[in-house]
């Protein structure tokens, strides 16, 4: 049986010693990886090293060698352990040039800050000779990029996580959407809540291959899983050759499992309640939420998806016209909990059992079975269960 391997293959490679040493982790290659898989990309490896021009030298070649792009981030700033830049242009076999407009966004950047503009500054202008400079819109170090003599993609940004997603909507992530070989292949992902994932892939994989029998001349498609509590994705890779017999596999897997699939590709069961409390918000009504399962969870849970959609209203709506408590118990019934007319209540709170999870919106309860892949509402992972489940209720309950 033949198999595709037509996808673009990304690496990551994070420099700095505070990634070796364990004082940070390393956000920025989880961060690019899942951009890059958006766009078709196959990410292959993440590797990190220390500040050491070796080793980076010794990385890069290495990572070039199984790589159409590789992702260099960190070491790009002006201290004397920030030699990124230098290595790539070793690597490159290219000199490294100033670049006048650089220095300009520093110096005004600085002023406007009102700090000192120093000499060791200018090292963050200096590229290698031929490459695509990236305007860095939130710091001071810009991106660039350049291509090997085997036309692998280099591209080096800097270390802090929210300049990398600035210069990646500035235009890195048009630069990556424009590649030839980027839409060589996409991305089809189905989400579902209630089977583990062994049980899920095995039913799955035979109903990829009885569409193949159907369709013996096309080479079986790249099928992929990811099992995050209390989710297991589907993932489905297709180029324009496979894209009928992808579409007849996610139809059957969407027949098949119905009852337990959440949603698909970048919805999110979050966006509904979030939409509701910023509509309540404009007409004057403020949003209680009283959790008893998840310790403050579920809020930073909605916290964390307007943020990652860069929804300021959203944003606004939570911290301003939210109140979160967070309890061990309730005595009181839920409508006892409605301190005011304008005022939507929201209650979570553990049933009878470990696996029991009651979900209120004002006077209205249900409760709900978790499965016994939950383990607990008492564990880390029951909880991801729960804040889930109660999205998905007050989600349907608006």
């Amino acid at each position: 049986m033949r198999f595709m391997n037509k996808a673009p293959r990304v690496a990551t490679l994070a420099v700095g010693t505070e990634i070796t040493d364990g004082q940070i982790s390393d956000r920025n290659s989880q961060w690019l990886s899942a951009r890059a898989v958006e766009l078709g990309y196959d990410v292959i490896e993440h590797r990190a090293v220390r500040d050491d021009r070796e080793k980076i030298l010794l990385s890069l070649t290495e990572l070039a060698l199984e790589a159409d792009v590789v992702f260099v981030t960190g070491g790009l700033g002006p201290t004397s352990d920030d030699f990124t830049r230098e290595c790539v242009a070793q690597f490159l076999g290219e000199v490294l040039e100033w670049h006048e407009p650089s220095w300009e966004n520093i110096s005004e950047r600085l002023k406007a800050r009102g700090a000192k503009v120093t000499e060791n500054q200018k090292q963050q202008c200096f590229y290698p000779r031929g490459s695509k400079i990236l305007k860095n819109p939130g710091g001071t170090a810009n991106a660039f990029t350049a291509l090997t003599s085997k036309g692998i993609r280099i591209v080096c940004l800097p270390g802090p996580p929210r300049e990398i997603e600035a210069i990646w909507d500035e235009g890195l992530a048009a630069l990556m959407r424009r590649s030839e070989v980027s839409s060589s292949r996409e991305l089809l992902l189905l989400r579902t809540m209630g089977m583990g994932e062994g049980a899920l892939a095995s039913r799955v994989e035979e109903i990829v291959d009885e569409a193949l029998i159907l369709q013996p001349s096309v080479i079986r498609p790249a099928v992929g899983y990811r099992a995050h509590a209390p989710y297991v994705e589907v993932k489905l890779w297709a180029d324009a050759s496979q894209s009928k017999l992808v579409s007849q596999v996610a139809k059957a897997i969407r027949h098949e499992f119905s009852e337990i699939l959440i949603n698909e590709g970048e919805d999110d069961v979050a966006d509904a309640l979030i939409a509701s409390v910023a509509t309540e918000a404009e007409a004057g009504i403020r949003t209680c939420f009283y959790d008893g399962v998840t310790q403050g969870q579920l809020f930073a849970r909605l916290l964390q998806r307007a943020n990652d959609r860069k929804d300021e209203t959203a944003l606004r709506s939570l911290s301003e016209h939210c109140t979160y408590v967070i309890a061990s118990s309730f005595e009181a019934s839920a409508d006892s909990l409605q301190p005011e007319a304008k005022t939507s209540v929201l209650t979570l709170k553990i049933g009878n059992s470990d696996l029991e999870l009651v979900v209120g919106r004002g006077a209205r309860e249900k409760r709900i079975s978790l499965p016994k892949l939950a383990s607990s509402l008492h564990t880390d992972r029951g909880r991801k269960w729960a804040i889930e489940l109660a999205l998905i209720e007050w989600s349907h309950s608006t």
